[in-house]
């Protein structure tokens, strides 16, 4: 018994100090990200073996027990829920689940389906894992025990599936207020679904958008995905990419790790992204810059990257890139920035001068670049931003005279 309790302890003193040697280098190797993504895919695997549906149980439609599926993975991939978020994630009636919010399908009305899941803010600890569905050993078997199992209702709503209707990509759906959706992980179940133009809320913040999001896919319906203030660990998950009707990804508040996430480049639909207050690192993907995005919030993580050229592309209208190792020159692009409401880079390492047109910034409230270390005078033209609230430029190493525009 003691020899016993002996090779435990030396077990966990092993996998403390491999926890160390990650956590002490101040980034993550390529190996030891890939270390990270192999542990999520073997604990996955071991836990994964127990996601079998249970033949009793009935379901609404086949969309509704693909999610079931999924839910049930991800759920076997937390080791801790304090709050007893995930404890009614049983039987059957999906939309019954804490957290889980269901709405018709676009491509048949009469058909409900997962669109989203509210774990924000629940104290969760865990990882996303890869192919949440695809792994189940359910799924394996699913077309030897199916047939069976299927009531009179999933054969109709599976033959309804089939007939879509004629509006289908005509038809919009009014979602409730964004604070209440939160996204899920089912790689497996998104469905077809496009929005009304809506005020919702990202980082805090409240945004419009007037582009409605067309039917693309039949994979999935995930619209929104907020699992922000948890302790969901390891790396985003490259089926993600499945995910092509994502509107929103919440990441923040977490312990994510590595290289920006670069599945969210190939989101085709993805409005908002908030990675903020984790420890991602190296470097931000140019490409970010030039997708159609409203809001970027990648504050409080370790990026180190200079701001590229394509940077004034970006359409947002609000971007958050503090507390990072942001170097170098603040690109003459950003004066093209029309739609820009809110940018703060404050705590960087940005350089140079401020670009002496920034006046063309004419609907920012909110400009704050303190705590780097700008050079030179305030451009006279500062006075031209009508429409700013707060400027900050504290703790530089600007020069000169307060233009008297801005008097």
């Amino acid at each position: 018994m003691k020899k016993t309790i002996q090779i435990i302890l030396l077990l966990l003193l092993l996998n403390l100090s491999r926890s160390l040697s990650i956590s002490s280098h101040g980034t993550l190797s390529d190996s030891e990200v890939r270390h990270i993504q192999r542990r999520q895919l073997l604990e996955f695997a071991e836990r994964s073996q127990n996601v079998i549906v249970d033949p009793s149980l009935v379901f609404e439609n086949p969309r509704l027990r693909n999610a079931y599926i999924a839910l049930q993975a991800w759920k076997q991939a937390i080791f801790s829920d304090p709050f007893n978020f995930t404890a009614n994630w049983i039987g059957s009636n999906v939309c019954n689940y804490t957290g889980v919010f269901c709405s018709p399908a676009l491509d048949n009305r009469r058909i409900p389906t997962v669109a989203g899941i509210n774990l924000n803010h629940a104290d969760i600890a865990g990882y996303l894992p890869e192919e949440l569905e695809e792994r189940s050993a359910e799924k394996k078997n699913r077309k030897n025990k199916e047939t069976k199992s299927e009531t009179k209702e999933e054969k109709r709503a599976e033959k309804d599936e089939k007939i879509l209707p004629e509006e289908k990509n005509t038809t919009s759906v009014a979602l409730p207020c964004i604070d209440k959706l939160r996204d899920e992980l089912s790689c497996a179940i998104c469905l077809e679904i496009c929005y009304e133009p809506s005020t919702t809320t990202c980082g805090h913040r409240l945004y419009t958008t007037t582009k409605p999001l067309t039917a693309q896919t039949t994979i999935g319906p995930l619209a929104l995905f907020h699992v922000n203030s948890n302790w969901f660990c390891g790396t985003v998950p490259h089926r993600f990419n499945r995910l092509k009707l994502l509107f929103e990804l919440d990441l923040s508040n977490n312990r994510f790790a590595g290289k920006f996430p670069a599945v969210v480049l190939r989101l085709p639909s993805l409005k908002c992204l908030d990675l903020r207050f984790n420890a991602f690192e190296g470097t931000v993907p140019k490409e970010l810059f030039s997708k159609d995005l409203d809001a970027i919030f990648i504050n409080h993580n370790r990026f180190r990257f200079e701001l590229p050229d394509n940077f004034g592309d970006s359409p947002v209208s609000v971007i958050v890139l503090a507390n990072n190792r942001f170097h170098g020159c603040i690109p003459s692009s950003k004066v093209e920035m029309k739609n820009l409401n809110e940018i703060i880079f404050t705590n960087n390492g940005l350089s140079s001068c401020l670009p002496a047109d920034i006046g063309r910034l004419k609907n920012v409230t909110v400009f704050d670049v303190s705590f780097n270390e700008l050079v030179g005078a305030l451009p006279e033209s500062v006075g031209e931003m009508v429409s700013v609230e707060q400027l900050n430029v504290a703790h530089n190493k600007l020069s000169g005279k307060i233009p008297t525009s801005i008097c």
